[in-house]
């Protein structure tokens, strides 16, 4: 109703090509393999593993190591505690971070997010355990196991 002319025809849309569908929205980056085999695992531990006692594991001889549990909402909130979750200690060569949430573009939002706030980690652990009701609530954590449709996605 804006068009003062009303006899002009929209433009068609154009088909997307193969190469359109096909090309990544991001730029892909090279993944680095992580063998996970004989190696001492200090999974993540809520209100444990935090950075000082991971760096007493990596002196007792853990291999990889991977930090607190943060949920995706609090880190595209911005939440200066959640954020603190992901660094990372120059002894940790082998470093992941774990994330929670219930929703597919939360996980991507983040994980974009992540990637240009350039934060140090080889890998992410999408947190499909915790059984706290306040993740749970939230449909992050155990609660996922039991929407196959949504873990899915």
């Amino acid at each position: 109703h804006f068009d003062k002319d009303k006899n002009k025809t929209a433009a068609p849309t154009p088909t997307p090509t193969p190469e359109d569908v096909t090309t990544p929205a991001l730029e892909l980056k090279p993944r680095k393999l992580i063998d996970f085999r004989n190696k001492v695992y200090v999974a993540p531990l809520t209100t444990v593993g935090n950075l000082p006692f991971r760096r007493i594991t990596k002196l007792f001889g853990a291999d990889i190591t991977c930090g607190e549990m943060a949920l995706a909402e609090n880190i595209l909130k911005g939440k200066p505690s959640e954020w603190a979750l992901l660094k990372r200690h120059s002894s940790e060569d082998v470093f992941g971070i774990q994330l929670a949430s219930g929703f597919a573009d939360q996980f991507t939002r983040c994980a974009e997010l992540l990637e240009g706030e350039h934060v140090e980690c080889d890998f992410v652990d999408c947190n499909l355990g915790c059984p706290i009701d306040l993740v749970c609530e939230k449909g992050a954590g155990a609660s996922l196991m039991l929407r196959e449709k949504r873990l899915k996605e």
